[in-house]
């Protein structure tokens, strides 16, 4: 996915985050729109992105 790209998500999925330095799994909800982050990426099964409450 290129980097920037933005879409919203139609249902809500799991992410993992990093607070303090201890991975957490966060659900982003339905409806949430995400932005697309440079960096850490696997084609189209994980990359990193900014949400509105948060970044994973």
């Amino acid at each position: 996915m290129p980097t920037g790209m933005q879409f919203t998500l139609t249902r809500s999925t799991i992410a993992l985050d990093v607070i303090d330095g201890k991975r957490i799994i966060v659900t982003i909800p339905r409806e949430a729109i995400l932005t697309v982050l440079p960096g850490f990426a696997d084609g189209e099964k994980m990359v990193s992105v900014l949400w509105g409450s948060g970044s994973s």
